[in-house]
């Protein structure tokens, strides 16, 4: 379950359009480089739910439908506990917004709305992976 808002002290990372950590701004073009390459990442703290958690977020390099380099984020929950190596599952939240602030990776940088509770997983030492798709 997330919390409203991020902890108090905690500094807030940049989110959301316009942001760099969504836009890739390397010299190689994209169209160059594999689909699936991390381009950034970035860790974000306790930032947003009611138990410790570190969210890392990754930029990457992916295609659209219509088979066009683009980028994607992903965001990674990484449990506080004993880490299971190699196990993670997948938690693909439910959104049906086209406004990129509505995204899960923004969501989770900001501390705000509402999602599946995965503190099981975590508990469990399992890495919980949300990305930033719809559909």
């Amino acid at each position: 379950m997330l919390a409203s808002g991020p902890p108090s002290g905690a500094s807030q990372p940049t989110y959301g359009p316009g942001s760099t950590f969504y836009t890739y701004s390397g010299s190689t073009p994209l169209s160059q480089i594999a689909p699936g390459t991390v381009l950034a990442s970035r860790s974000i703290t306790d930032w947003g739910f009611d138990w410790p958690v570190t969210v890392v977020q990754l930029l990457y390099r992916t295609t659209t439908v219509l088979g066009q380099p683009t980028t994607n984020v992903t965001s990674i929950l990484m449990p506080t506990t004993t880490q299971k190596p190699g196990e993670a599952v997948s938690d693909q939240l439910a959104y049906d917004s086209l406004n990129p602030l509505d995204e899960p990776s923004v969501v989770f940088a900001k501390g705000e709305g509402e999602g599946d509770d995965p503190s099981a997983y975590l508990n469990a030492g399992i890495a919980v992976i949300v990305p930033d798709t719809e559909g």
